[in-house]
């Protein structure tokens, strides 16, 4: 045992504080007809962490949702010591949990209104985050926060009884409606926990445009163009309707790489419903580079709470915007050594945006994991024997011989785009000069391949690139076009994704 002290532990990520550069900028785009309190409609913020969200109105406190409601009544009175226990079942990510209330009939409770009063006190003061109010023998009772509409449907309150005093349930739990906000939170939380210093920014649009996915590009230009890669869910998705989403994002992300702001995007659809896994369809078979399709999902912590109580997917989208905000644009986010996705609670456990577990789906077909994976599909896996949790690869809904059929790959090209466009914009409308056979001169030709090293020289040096080249052929017919043509070629970064390790034994060595 320590000798009595105080100790103090460091917090980290309340000031926001970013890094040099702008990879690790990221969007999120949110489509909700009601906005928090520091939000005006089609307007984007920046976030700087989790407390500036929370200064803005996203809070994690459930505050938004509508509780349900039920009503029981008071029908006799009875005996002094008879009890009354209200077991209410709760969903549950082992099953079911069993909350129970209960009270002893006293002196006092001499009519039915004061034993319903009396019985509502109780749950008032069960500490359990159930609520009452009576009037006459009737007691409404209000589900706890956080459970959404997860009560509305089946009989979940039971009432047991000890002796002749009776409580009956008239109406089981309705009404209500799941928080919005909880799940902004989450995303928002998720992503500084696992980039504390990213910036983030933030945009709530009509709903009307949730399957047109227009405000990723509106909220891009809000931004200045700085956002290197956004979330977004569409949470009234179906599996054919989730090809058309990606359609329609690749669309939005052709319109940000022509003004030169390009940018990927990590799309979850709502597939809660979805009971096989292995009758989505190959996103593979399409040609939208700048969209990944992510189908993981915590299975043991608030994301999975959340998912289940409020009846629909939500997925490790804010883990996954945050790993690519901290991930160099050349790494591909499912690199074991770096990016271990879970902390030990959120993300520990993992699955599948219909609520399947990894474990499950490996114990009964490995082979729907490897579609899933060749179908393009984003989502958490565990390695044996090694503590954490991994993203399976970085796939983008391209084919898989496209030379842009992962994440690193554009990230990678659109970094050099962006900086291209930034070092040889200033010879725009500039002299070209010529040497007497009608060629280039040196110095022309030197004037361009030299614009756009020093981004490229950096970019080798931070490990981005293994190498480049820049040319410009000597023989264009500039004064007939009016075109400089540059020719830049990457040597990129290769990604470790078999390892193939032959081991026997030799006679000799």
């Amino acid at each position: 045992m320590a000798i009595n002290n105080i100790s103090f532990v460091l917090g980290q990520g309340a000031l926001g504080r970013t890094l040099p550069g702008q990879d690790y900028i990221s969007g999120y785009v949110i489509y909700s007809n009601t906005m928090p309190t520091g939000f005006t409609s089609s307007v984007g913020k920046q976030i700087f962490s989790v407390a500036s969200a929370e200064s803005l109105g996203i809070v994690g406190d459930y505050s938004d949702e509508t509780k349900a409601t039920a009503t029981l009544t008071a029908t006799t009175v009875g005996s002094v010591g008879d009890i009354i226990t209200i077991n209410i079942t709760e969903p549950s990510l082992t099953g079911t949990n069993v909350v129970s209330i209960s009270y002893t009939r006293q002196a006092s409770d001499s009519t039915a209104t004061l034993l319903a009063a009396s019985v509502a006190n109780a749950i008032n003061a069960s500490g359990t985050g159930y609520a009452a109010s009576s009037s006459a023998a009737v007691i409404t009772l209000t589900n706890r926060p956080g459970l959404g509409a997860s009560l509305n449907s089946g009989t979940p309150i039971a009432i047991v009884l000890s002796g002749t005093a009776a409580v009956t349930v008239t109406s089981q739990f309705a009404g209500g409606v799941a928080s919005n906000s909880a799940i902004w939170h989450y995303q928002i939380s998720e992503f500084f926990r696992l980039q504390p210093n990213g910036i983030l920014w933030v945009g709530f649009f009509p709903t009307s445009d949730a399957t047109q996915f227009n405000s990723i590009s509106t909220l891009q230009a809000q931004a200045s163009g700085a956002v290197r890669q956004f979330m977004v869910s569409n949470t009234t998705s179906t599996t054919s309707g989730m090809l058309q989403d990606i359609d329609k994002i690749q669309a939005q992300g052709i319109i940000m790489f022509n003004n030169y702001t390009p940018a990927s995007v990590i799309y979850s659809p709502n597939l809660y419903s979805t009971t096989d896994l292995s009758t989505l369809p190959n996103t593979r078979a399409k040609s939208d580079n700048y969209v990944s399709v992510l189908i993981g999902q915590d299975s043991g912590g608030l994301g999975a709470m959340l998912s289940l109580t409020q009846g629909k997917s939500v997925t490790c989208l804010g883990a996954c915007l945050g790993a690519l905000a901290l991930a160099n644009v050349n790494e591909d986010i499912a690199w074991v050594a770096k990016f271990n996705i879970s902390d030990g609670t959120e993300d520990e456990v993992v699955g599948f945006l219909n609520g399947q577990t990894w474990n499950t789906l490996y114990g009964i077909s490995k082979s729907m994991l490897v579609q899933l994976d060749n179908y393009g599909y984003i989502f958490l896996k565990k390695l044996n024997n090694i503590s954490g949790s991994f993203f399976n690869d970085s796939h983008c809904a391209i084919s898989v011989t496209s030379d842009y059929a992962y994440i690193e790959n554009n990230r990678t090209i659109d970094k050099a785009i962006r900086n291209a466009y930034l070092e040889l914009s200033p010879l725009v409308m500039g002299p070209v000069y010529f040497n007497t056979d009608g060629t280039l001169s040196d110095v022309s030709i030197s004037a361009f391949e030299n614009s756009a090293k020093p981004s490229l020289d950096a970019m080798v040096a931070n490990g981005e690139l293994s190498g480049y080249s820049i040319t410009v052929d000597a023989n264009q017919n500039v004064q007939a076009t009016g075109i400089v043509a540059v020719t830049i070629k990457l040597l990129g970064v290769g990604v470790a994704r078999q390892i193939v390790v032959n081991i026997g034994y030799t006679l000799s060595l």
